[in-house]
């Protein structure tokens, strides 16, 4: 399960919490932020949802040649529709953060490879390319 929240500009310093019940747990898990909208993200997110079979594999590269290692990426999650959805999330440096750098989200399944190169924008605080095989 996922959950995401919209915030406004418009608050001076605001904290945010998420609590998590669920029945096999004796205690809620919390966590709570401060300060988000301040910080830059230090992660890329590549989503592939809407195909099947179930099998696919997410890769990241920079500037199109060099395989980059320190990512994380979901279990294919099955939907109502019988469709997968995953995600894979790249943790980035500081010299990430460098003017020209781009990165490449490649994902490869049974009945498709598509590419998408990504660019750290200046002021963008995440970027979230999308696949759907639709």
């Amino acid at each position: 399960m996922s959950s995401k929240l919209n915030v406004s500009k418009s608050l001076d310093t605001p904290v945010y919490s998420c609590v998590v019940i669920h029945e096999s747990s004796e205690t809620p898990f919390r966590s709570t932020m401060k300060d988000v909208l301040g910080k830059f993200s230090n992660e890329l997110v590549c989503l592939a949802f809407d195909f099947t079979p179930e099998a696919i594999n997410i890769t990241w590269l920079r500037d199109g040649t060099s395989e980059l290692r320190d990512y994380n990426t979901s279990e294919p999650q099955r939907g109502a529709d019988g469709r997968f959805s995953i995600r894979s999330h790249l943790r980035l440096s500081p010299i990430d953060f460098l003017p020209g750098v781009v990165f490449t989200c490649k994902v490869t399944h049974a009945s498709f490879t598509k590419l998408l190169n990504l660019s750290r924008p200046g002021k963008t605080s995440s970027i979230q390319p999308m696949f759907s095989r639709r």
